[in-house]
């Protein structure tokens, strides 16, 4: 296992050679942001770069806002039923033709210097780095803030699993990464069972065997005001968790918090999205290994009053937690 965290605070200088950098952004019905997107990633301080834009089913204005786009440097690629980001994204992976891949979202702003930033930091850095992330400008609603890659970097351990407390996904989404597609390769691409988490997943069997350099400016603007998230559904929280849990849970299976975690999110999910008693063995198995968790116990006691009372609630809870979580981090 690798698994290195190294945070670099100065800019590396440019390098001579310049390798070719396959850019993939997926999309799907999201023609109002796309060109924003696109127009970030070919405005790129580093020209020698290919954009492949993979057209996930769309069925509004995608198509003309593409062709408006004059660059040869743009590819694009249509596929007739969409399916999801994990999907699209190996797509691109597979049209790709750079030695270096990187990836933005449809609803995303790279800053004008982000991928010389980072290609020149992978460059100089030794081979056995195979991945590279940066902070980001987070635009929500109610607030704005600038996170930084070395404040965050301390949370990029993995054996935390999922939940507070595991690595932190503002560096984990796909827009902050560069990525070596020998890496890449040898790791095997986004897990397309994942309609969710499958950006953490991937980086998970990065973090395994290759070091991971982080750097601290941030380089992209993630703009949650107009766009919000790619594909995000909650209910496949439980799935994914599940199939990582498959892959992966001998990481954290020493930490009985961490299992708690995994159990409380699936079976919240479940309990939410599926008739009932869907989620309360979940809810049970989370107590027994945490017991007298709060939140546990409050989502186990939702499950046995009546549906209609029992969602309000966790409605209203969301958004007091949401409420909550804004005023610490603004």
């Amino acid at each position: 296992m690798s698994g290195r965290i190294e945070v670099q605070q100065r800019a590396s200088p440019p390098p001579a050679d310049r390798p070719l950098v396959s850019v993939i952004v997926p999309t799907r019905n999201r023609a109002p942001l796309l060109a924003r997107s696109v127009m970030s990633v070919l405005g790129q301080s580093w020209r020698n770069l290919e954009l492949i834009v993979v057209d996930d089913g769309s069925t509004d204005d995608t198509a003309a806002v593409l062709a408006a786009v004059d660059d040869p440097r743009l590819r694009v690629l249509r596929r007739q039923q969409g399916s999801s980001a994990a999907a699209a994204r190996n797509a691109g992976i597979g049209a790709a033709r750079g030695s270096y891949l990187a990836f933005n979202d449809d609803d995303d702003i790279w800053l004008p210097h982000k991928l010389e930033r980072q290609m020149s930091a992978l460059l100089a850095a030794p081979a056995g780095f195979g991945l590279c992330l940066c902070g980001r400008l987070l635009l929500a609603p109610g607030r704005a803030a600038l996170i930084s890659g070395a404040a965050r970097a301390g949370e990029l351990d993995f054996r935390r699993g999922n939940g507070r407390g595991g690595p932190d996904y503002a560096l984990i989404a796909t827009p902050s990464w560069v990525v070596r597609r020998s890496a890449l390769e040898a790791v095997g691409g986004f897990d397309e069972r994942l309609v969710t988490w499958e950006d953490w997943e991937l980086a998970l069997r990065l973090w395994q065997q290759y070091d991971v350099l982080v750097l601290d400016e941030p380089l992209y603007v993630q703009d949650q005001l107009a766009g919000g998230h790619l594909f995000r559904l909650e209910r496949a929280k439980a799935d994914a968790l599940r199939v990582i849990e498959d892959k992966h849970g001998a990481l954290w299976a020493h930490d009985r918090r961490v299992r708690a975690r995994h159990q409380y999110v699936i079976g919240l999910a479940l309990s939410l999205h599926e008739p009932r008693p869907a989620g309360r063995a979940e809810l049970w198995h989370s107590l027994r290994l945490h017991p007298w968790s709060a939140k546990t116990l409050t989502a186990l006691f939702l499950t046995c009053v009546p549906d209609a009372w029992s969602r309000r609630t966790a409605s209203l809870l969301r958004r007091l937690r949401a409420t909550i979580h804004r005023a610490t981090v603004a």
